[in-house]
């Protein structure tokens, strides 16, 4: 739909549900939603040339990071929604600084399908296909960590250490963003 054309974050790799998708991020300066106003909106817009996320019609959606600043209510019977902002509408969105993409396919470990090229996660040695079993310490399995665990972690200031497998060697990596 042309809202982005230059520019962005180097294209990473997104899992969903129909597997990788080539993506772009970028930062809207501002967005209102049913009546709330928010800056610095982050905004991931897909590279794809064919499947669900190329279409004349869909320009976008909207993900948690901005309906998690609502509390929804479903009237059924009204057949209506009602949006109300939460008291932290306003809070700085949380954007991810590491520059990894991940997807997870088994209790034990999270896959990184992709790393920004210069990104934090490039510098801590953190490779494609590499298997994250542990994060800060503490394994996967053991605290059942998944994908949407381990992303508010990537958006904050602090290092995060993880233990990877690749192939049959183990890896210690600390990503500092």
């Amino acid at each position: 739909h042309g809202l982005f054309r230059k520019g962005g974050r180097a294209n990473l790799t997104a899992g969903g549900v129909g597997g990788a998708l080539a993506t772009r991020e970028f930062t809207g300066d501002n967005f209102t939603f049913a009546g709330l106003a928010l800056a610095n909106v982050p905004v991931t817009v897909s590279e794809a040339k064919s499947g669900a996320f190329v279409s004349r019609s869909l320009a976008g959606n909207l993900g948690a990071a901005v309906l998690g600043r609502f509390r929804i209510t479903f009237d059924e019977r009204a057949r209506s929604l009602t949006l109300v902002p939460t008291a932290d509408a306003h809070a700085p969105f949380r954007v991810d600084r590491s520059g990894v993409s991940l997807t997870q396919h088994g209790p034990d470990r999270i896959e990184v399908l992709a790393v920004a090229p210069g990104s934090p996660a490039a510098t801590a040695g953190l490779r494609v296909g590499d298997a994250i079993t542990a994060v800060n310490g503490e394994t996967v399995a053991a605290r059942q960590l998944g994908v949407f665990d381990v992303l508010p972690l990537l958006s904050g200031a602090k290092s995060l250490r993880l233990t990877v497998t690749r192939g049959a060697l183990v890896v210690r990596v600390a990503i500092r963003s």
